[in-house]
């Protein structure tokens, strides 16, 4: 990009690809914009120099997710998260936020992205563990298996409670499994607890600016007062 004339990158919408994109983008001294990517590792300016946020970053978001858990007089949760950037960091921030109002994160456990059978093996760790609060860290596109395998194990009746930690388009979710009824069963009560910047209506605004705006034009003063909107 840089040979080409490219001023500024903006993206990605992952964690796991913000990093290495950013460290690669500072050899030449290329700022970064990063509309979506909230792994609180990204904020070390000492690795990530050229790296800029418009987005809150997860240790605000996981430290929302468990004072409000705690203010609902619980003590004992499990965190699930996927094997990424996103999900690892995003569990150490809510662990450390645990630690700071006397809550017990009785157990952390991983899972790989778009695996059931990791899915299968997380969810009953879980179970076996007794706890019934769970924040789950998982992508949209995995969440319709997750509810269906937490179904599977029981653990969506009475006295659990699930809490998402991004915005998911239910409709989307509901409308594209092989069973919808089910899903959209499955998925009512789950709680959701999100940074306002990732909503999806704001999602859309910005691929509409960066469809009218091409990326070549991105030094260009109408891009950056599009993006300060978005």
């Amino acid at each position: 990009w840089h040979e080409e004339g490219r001023h500024v990158i903006v993206g990605s919408y992952r964690s796991a690809v913000t990093g290495p994109l950013a460290l690669a983008a500072s050899i030449e001294a290329t700022p970064v914009i990063a509309w979506a990517a909230t792994a609180s590792s990204l904020s070390d300016r000492d690795t990530y120099p050229t790296l800029s946020r418009t987005v809150i970053h997860d240790g605000v978001l996981a430290d929302r997710t468990i004072r409000g858990l705690s203010a609902m007089g619980w003590s004992r949760i499990a965190i699930v998260y996927v094997k990424d950037a996103w999900g690892s960091g995003f569990a150490q921030d809510a662990a450390t936020s645990a630690r700071s109002v006397g809550m017990e994160v009785v157990i952390s456990v991983e899972f790989e992205q778009a695996d059931r059978s990791s899915m299968e093996a997380a969810v009953g760790a879980v179970a076996a563990s007794g706890v019934r609060i769970i924040v789950c860290v998982v992508f949209e596109s995995d969440l319709a298996v997750m509810a269906a395998v937490a179904d599977e194990a029981g653990m969506l009746r009475t006295g659990y409670a699930w809490v998402l930690t991004q915005e998911p388009v239910f409709e989307d979710i509901i409308s594209g499994s092989s069973d919808p009824g089910s899903t959209q069963a499955r998925l009512d009560g789950w709680f959701l607890v999100e940074n306002d910047h990732l909503g999806e209506g704001r999602k859309q605004r910005f691929n509409r600016v960066l469809h009218d705006e091409p990326l070549q034009h991105l030094n260009q003063s109408n891009f950056a007062g599009g993006l300060q909107g978005a």
